[in-house]
């Protein structure tokens, strides 16, 4: 275990964190810090002091959460780094309480009153798995819902803004904020911190963090929603060349011209679909049976899906997380495909045609 005191800084305040052992590493587990705004820009955020690695790959849902906000005087150090569900973390909502959201809380509260108050979080960690490459690889694997379990990531915070001038504020003061050095009694202010609050806070917030937000849950839905577009526009298309085909032959044996045959075949299959935006508006349904049967998206939640969130997920830009590059190769592969496809139709079409108009 280790007790870390950070002094005060132009973008800090002076703040302690104390990290506990757990299965070889160190977990925060106690923040706390004189809040102060300052409007610097921050540096790159750090890594975890667990050495736990978010947004690993997109083998994982976690991006690198500041316990006490940099914009708020927190340390920008790996002692105040942990893995927090990305969208619960970093985007504020009008639809779902965030971590960002409280952020903003403390910030109003506290503006214009540096070093007037302190923040204090106790970090909960309930889970006791260790098996991360399974569950990074169900996740890369695109089963993507369920909630993690993992000893490094927190499954709970409380957090809590004091006073400096109440008594429980200056007792934290003394113990922890003191420049120069922690108090004799700092270890036992910790773990009596850990077991009970005993302040009068202006603000006060508890957080489960065990399982998957709604707000991440539903990002990752909208994240396959544009594969699910591409994946069911392929099998749509290669399904209609292919009865199309069947179509042709059937009437040129029953006696029509090639030309006639060929616009009787496809009149069912008319528009022919050469926009995505025409096929999502005509067969939604395919889109949402892709979510389900190859993203493991529940029925209840791929039927949601509208076309309004597929046109949106797959022309307005690309999925999050997903690297540019890779992204265009995977689209331009399906097209690839499907181009294959329809000439692999085309040539079926001519070699029956030509068995039909020579006979052995």
């Amino acid at each position: 275990m280790r007790h870390v005191q950070f002094n005060e800084t132009l973008t800090r305040g002076q703040s302690y964190v104390y990290l506990a052992d757990s299965n070889g590493i160190e977990n925060p587990r106690v923040v706390v810090g004189k809040l102060k705004t300052h409007g610097f820009p921050r540096d790159p955020t750090p890594g975890c002091a667990s050495g736990f690695i978010c947004s690993d790959n997109y083998t994982n849902p976690f991006e690198y959460g500041h316990i006490m906000a940099w914009e708020l005087g927190g340390p920008n150090v790996p002692e105040n780094i942990v893995p927090m569900y990305a969208e619960w973390q970093g985007s504020a909502s009008t639809t779902h309480e965030s971590w960002r959201n409280m952020e903003i809380a403390i910030a109003t509260l506290v503006r214009g009153q540096d070093n007037q108050f302190i923040f204090v979080a106790v970090v909960e960690y309930a889970n006791n798995g260790n098996t991360y490459p399974a569950q990074a690889t169900r996740f890369s694997q695109w089963d993507q819902l369920f909630d993690w379990d993992d000893y490094r990531i927190p499954t709970g915070f409380t957090v809590n803004v004091e006073p400096v001038g109440s008594a429980f504020g200056q007792q934290l003061i003394a113990a922890f904020l003191t420049p120069g050095g922690l108090a004799g009694n700092h270890a036992a202010v910790c773990g009596a911190l850990i077991l009970a609050y005993g302040g009068t806070p202006s603000y006060t917030k508890v957080w489960d963090h065990s399982a998957l937000p709604p707000q991440d849950r539903a990002a990752l839905i909208r994240n396959v929603t544009a594969f699910a577009v591409d994946d069911a526009w392929v099998a749509h298309g290669a399904l209609r060349d292919a009865q199309v085909a069947e179509g042709v032959m059937d009437l040129e044996a029953a006696g029509l011209q090639t030309q006639d045959a060929e616009e009787y075949a496809w009149a069912p299959f008319s528009p022919v679909h050469d926009e995505a935006y025409s096929f999502i508006n005509d067969h939604p349904d395919e889109v949402q049976q892709v979510l389900e049967t190859d993203y493991h998206i529940p029925h209840i939640e791929a039927q949601a899906v509208t076309p309004g969130i597929m046109v949106y997920g797959y022309y307005h830009g690309n999925p999050l997380k997903r690297d540019v590059k890779a992204w265009l190769q995977r689209r331009q592969k399906e097209r690839d495909q499907r181009r294959k496809l329809k000439e692999k139709v085309k040539n079926i079409k001519a070699a029956k045609a030509y068995m039909l108009k020579h006979p052995k």
